[in-house]
């Protein structure tokens, strides 16, 4: 079996979007444990619905974001591993789109947290915090997968 997986860990490509995936969920937990608690009891969870009661939901929800990624990258790397010696492409699309999809997921739950706190944000830390937030989180994930991809 670790015979089997040795080329698919090998490969850069993969262990950058399995490094990155790891670590966007983990950067989801700690928002999760931070923000959760202080959430109020209806946020707007549904971004794309028009303005309204359409887009709320109990905050509650936002605790399937984690067991949603965590379920889309163990999927997306068995099916990987399985394609690996049948089709590389697919195996690194499976892989890269786990990662994304994580990413996208962190990003939304960002979103959510901006729309609820976005007073208390601006006025306490300003445009330059947000700035520097968004770069310290999308910079290192991007850098290393630049480094890899050589």
């Amino acid at each position: 079996m670790k015979d089997n997986l040795q080329p698919f860990i090998n490969d850069n490509l993969i262990k950058a979007s399995l490094f990155s995936s790891g670590l966007l969920i983990i950067f989801q937990v700690l928002f999760i444990v931070i923000f959760s608690p202080s959430l109020p009891p209806i946020i707007p969870l549904l971004n794309s619905q028009p303005w309204g009661v359409a887009r709320l939901y109990p905050s509650s929800y936002i605790l399937f974001l984690v067991p949603i990624s965590l379920i889309v990258f163990v999927a997306n790397n068995f099916l990987s591993a399985y394609f690996y010696k049948k089709n590389t492409l697919i195996a690194r699309i499976l892989c890269f789109n786990a990662s994304l999809f994580i990413f996208l997921g962190l990003l939304a739950y960002i979103q959510i947290i901006f729309l609820v706190f976005w007073d208390m944000i601006e006025t306490l830390l300003g445009p330059f915090f947000l700035s520097l937030f968004v770069s310290l989180i999308a910079t290192p994930p991007v850098v290393f997968l630049a480094r890899k991809i050589k």
